[in-house]
């Protein structure tokens, strides 16, 4: 099983510091990550079921219904439109650049082309620590 954790943008009110970590993480990858950001920013967003990085890939971005039958624990968002209308959607996107993804102990960021496997972690919850 694959851990996704994104990037979880504060719409309403991001700070400037907020804004240029969005930007350096989903523009470049692993090589703007800092130690702070994994507790501060990521949010677990789902589990995939598979080991391999490439199908994590795969199933997070083509969404057949065979695939979404192999992603679970995620959360909702719902609301009203301004017509009125109801919506509820998956409060995820699809794996791009920038997100971390866990697997068997190991973190992983998906990269402008492949992973990087971020060397070192604390704890997933605690303070991280990352080195390439």
């Amino acid at each position: 099983m694959i851990t996704v954790y994104q990037f979880k943008l504060d719409r309403e009110n991001p700070s400037p510091e907020m804004l240029n970590a969005y930007r350096e993480i989903t523009c470049f990858g692993s090589e703007s990550m800092q130690d702070a950001f994994f507790t501060e920013y990521f949010r677990k967003v789902c589990v995939v079921e598979t080991t391999d990085l490439d199908e994590c890939f795969h199933i997070m971005n083509r969404w057949s219904p065979a695939d979404e039958e192999r992603v679970s624990e995620f959360g909702w968002v719902e609301g009203y439109r301004t017509d009125g209308s109801y919506y509820k959607l998956r409060d995820l996107h699809s794996l791009s650049v920038g997100d971390i993804i866990e697997r068997d102990g190991k973190f992983f960021m998906v990269e402008p082309a492949g992973f990087c496997e971020l060397a070192s972690m604390d704890s997933v919850f605690g303070t991280a620590s990352f080195s390439l």
